[in-house]
């Protein structure tokens, strides 16, 4: 079941089968019957189903409030991500749960989010870099450099921390919905924690 989890329990199946036959496979009915549901909410299936590559992408832009200026930005990073926007591997369409989660994309869903966040860190405007800004860029960050789209981000740390000190939330609470972990200090760190990768 595509809200609830990748690997639903064969009652809770069951029990949404039946209602879609008796509602006549009305969608927005089985929909409300599905969040109106007690299991819907049940522990185990918090933070159990894998992101797709544009659910992922989205979860990061909308958390962390971060703008992207360009389409390409947004491409180049769900095709990282492993999914090419409107070109499906083969005929049976794209992976679905673990299938995700493997090979090179696995990597950059680990890492690239990160990279995004240290190269585009309170960009206060959107221009094409100068000369010299290329070649600092190249000098310091050696390990990013490959992201042509880095300059069409923006990030705003202070913006994102007064708002979760506003709410009084912590940055473990509001990225991954857990208490916060002694050795992880920096955004940058609790988007790469395995956590990241569900909802």
């Amino acid at each position: 079941m595509f809200y609830v989890s990748d690997t639903p329990k064969s009652e809770h199946i069951n029990e949404l089968s039946q209602h879609l036959l008796k509602s006549n496979f009305n969608t927005l009915e089985t929909i409300k019957f599905i969040l109106q549901s007690d299991w819907f909410y049940c522990k185990e299936y918090m933070n159990s189903k894998v992101k797709t590559p544009v659910e992922l992408w989205v979860s990061f832009l909308r958390k962390l409030n971060v703008k992207v200026h360009t389409a390409e930005s947004h491409l180049f990073a769900t095709k990282s991500f492993g999914q090419n926007i409107f070109y499906p591997p083969n005929v049976g369409g794209w992976p679905w749960g673990k299938g995700w989660l493997h090979g090179s994309s696995l990597q950059y869903r680990i890492f690239l989010n990160a990279a995004f966040i240290d190269i585009s860190e309170n960009n206060s405007q959107i221009s094409e870099p100068s000369a010299v800004e290329k070649i600092q860029f190249r000098l310091f960050k050696k390990h990013l450099r490959g992201f042509k789209y880095e300059n069409k981000i923006q990030f705003d740390v202070d913006l994102i921390n007064n708002l979760l000190n506003e709410n009084e939330l912590t940055q473990s609470h509001w990225l991954l919905d857990i208490e916060p972990i002694t050795n992880i200090n920096t955004i940058q760190e609790l988007i790469q924690h395995p956590k990241f990768q569900f909802h």
